[in-house]
């Protein structure tokens, strides 16, 4: 799945978001800073509006969430 830095593919994954709803898939996000971990500033959420304003608190990347992952032993 494809990831995304919305600083500069913004267009893109607008595109590919509206494209997804078209074709009536799941659309559900994971944004995250590039730079941080331990979920610090992290959303998940199938809003374009919220995805788009999120920026606001600085860059962000987006991938797919993958709603039912694959588990090893009950665990990612």
């Amino acid at each position: 799945m494809r990831t995304y830095d919305l600083d500069k593919e913004l267009a893109r994954f607008v595109g590919d978001y509206y494209q997804r709803e078209k074709e009536g898939l799941d659309n559900l996000w994971i944004l995250k800073p590039p730079n941080m971990a331990r979920s610090m500033d992290m959303i998940i959420t199938d809003n374009l509006p919220l995805i788009i304003r999120a920026m606001e608190t600085g860059p962000k990347i987006a991938q797919k969430y993958i709603s039912q992952p694959v588990l090893r032993r009950n665990r990612k």
